[in-house]
């Protein structure tokens, strides 16, 4: 996600901080904007200098579910792609879809600087919807398939018969009855110098974003993440926890449905779902029945579904992790300071599990 940070000072070497802006510009599509140094203190006599060092880099203003508009040179450059386009996932370059022509395109960091855009609405402006009726358009583009889908705003039913009718690229994976989280277009404000350049653009009432899965397919995740332990800052709101919450659930179903996600990140087994047999082996959880499925977990494609191959056991650092880190896979930690020492001699003793755990089971 982008976040407007003025300063962020986490390094105390400038090596280090080199490191981390070479890092930033490796996996996000961003700009160096220099460097500044300023002097801190000067010491003669041991010719010795203390100076402060500024790198910056600009980051893409551009989140995954964005909706922005092109400029006319960034629309020639992507083979006639958009105007108005989506934005489905990010790495060193934007990757963009047009719902209407299912034309899918990736803008590099060079092109979008040249000529700056902002959005037009985000993920924190999503409506959810209803779809009634779904038929397919034919056209289809990698794993996308186009729809013309028939829906209604979910607050809206049982009040009035307003409908609406779009393009949709989730023909695959929608059918009547779905929830999705869409951008409502006909009663949107926004920033009308970013379509400028297009005066006879006609925007569509409704852009659909993304499908709403069910709570259950959430409790059947036998699968985490792990994470470093953050400090919790003192005197934040019950909201802000909740919004990072709701924030983080989005990220692991975005980990859940995209197989190119997953390539970039480690996905561990869950103790929890996974049973020790009396033989010592890790017995994996039974995929649900074909009976037990609802319509929406039917409509999910079986090469957007974790397998178990893509899952690493869960390993333990060291008796030294810190607590909440690998819950559930080992006990406390003492360390002696003698190498040689023995037990009741020395320093404290070692006990738990042995430092270096093995990966072969998730316990």
């Amino acid at each position: 996600a982008y976040s407007p940070v003025p300063e962020v000072d986490v390094h105390r070497h400038r090596n280090h901080a080199l490191k981390f802006l070479d890092f930033i510009m490796s996996v996000v599509p961003c700009r160096n904007k220099g460097a500044s140094e300023q002097l801190i203190s000067e010491d003669y006599k041991n010719n010795k200098v203390n100076a402060k060092y500024t790198f910056s880099a600009e980051i893409v203003p551009i989140c995954k579910d964005d909706i922005f508009c092109l400029h006319t040179k960034q629309y020639a450059s992507l083979g006639n792609l958009g105007p108005i386009v989506l934005c489905t996932g990010i790495t060193q370059s934007l990757k963009l879809i047009d719902p209407l022509t299912m034309k899918r395109g990736e803008l590099k960091q060079e092109v979008f600087f040249r000529f700056p855009r902002s959005v037009l609405m985000t993920s924190k402006q999503l409506t959810e919807y209803t779809i009634i009726d779904t038929e397919f358009t034919g056209i289809a583009n990698g794993k996308f398939r186009q729809a013309d889908v028939t829906l209604a705003r979910s607050r809206d039913l049982g009040s009035n018969d307003i409908t609406f009718r779009c393009i949709t690229h989730l023909g695959n994976i929608l059918n009547a009855g779905d929830t999705v989280m869409g951008y409502d277009l006909e009663s949107a404000v926004y920033n009308e110098h970013e379509t400028k350049d297009w005066p006879k653009l006609q925007l569509p009432d409704v852009i659909i974003v993304k499908k709403v899965y069910p709570e259950a397919r959430r409790r059947r995740r036998n699968w985490k993440l792990r994470a470093l332990i953050k400090e919790e800052e003192d005197g934040l709101y019950r909201s802000i926890h909740k919004q990072q919450e709701k924030d983080y659930e989005e990220f692991l179903q975005d980990v859940d449905l995209d197989p190119e996600l997953r390539q970039h990140v480690n996905v561990y087994k869950d103790p929890a779902h996974f049973k020790l047999e009396e033989d010592g082996t890790v017995a994996a959880p039974q995929p649900p029945s074909m009976e037990d499925d609802t319509e929406e977990d039917q409509a999910v494609p079986k090469e957007d579904v974790v397998g178990l191959e893509e899952m690493l056991d869960d390993l333990v650092l060291g008796e030294d992790e810190e607590e909440g880190v690998g819950e559930g896979l080992g006990g406390e930690a003492a360390y002696s300071d003698d190498e040689d020492a023995q037990p009741g001699q020395g320093g404290p003793v070692k006990k738990g599990k042995a430092k270096g755990a093995s990966r072969n089971s998730p316990y």
